[in-house]
């Protein structure tokens, strides 16, 4: 009975798996370019600012949650060294410390009777200087 090495190269197994790495690969730049590609059109086909306040929300999200992922693995690490092992305490104060101003936010200070609605008006009016264009904010 022969035990082949499992460091010897099969040859068509390789051959198989970087075809499929490949495969998996060019999908994948394929999805991303008509995500960004939709991402990009939504925009200025729907000028929505409803829409375009969304979408800001989700990238801000994505970027928030990145940090804080990377951020917990050292707090992880930390803890551990400091021989803190026995209970999740780095996730425990990152849900705090995203809780307490969220509490303080809207619990504390509530509202403040009044909608962040403006609206841009463009008037002429060349007695207000130079350009022919006054831009001024108004409340909806």
């Amino acid at each position: 009975m022969c035990i082949r090495d499992r460091t010897q190269s099969t040859g068509v197994f390789e051959s198989f798996m970087e075809g499929s790495l490949l495969s998996f690969k060019l999908q994948s730049a394929a999805i991303i370019g008509i995500v960004a590609f939709l991402g990009g059109i939504v925009p200025l086909k729907y000028n929505s600012p409803k829409l375009l306040s969304l979408g800001n929300t989700f990238s801000g999200g994505i970027f928030l949650s990145a940090g804080f992922i990377h951020m917990l693995e050292e707090s992880v690490h930390g803890f551990q060294e400091l021989g803190m092992t026995d209970y999740p305490y780095p996730y425990i104060c990152c849900v705090i410390g995203i809780l307490i101003p969220l509490f303080v936010e809207k619990i504390l200070l509530g509202e403040h009777g009044h909608g962040h609605g403006h609206k841009l008006q463009i008037e002429s009016d060349t007695e207000m200087g130079s350009s022919p264009y006054n831009l001024s904010l108004i409340h909806i």
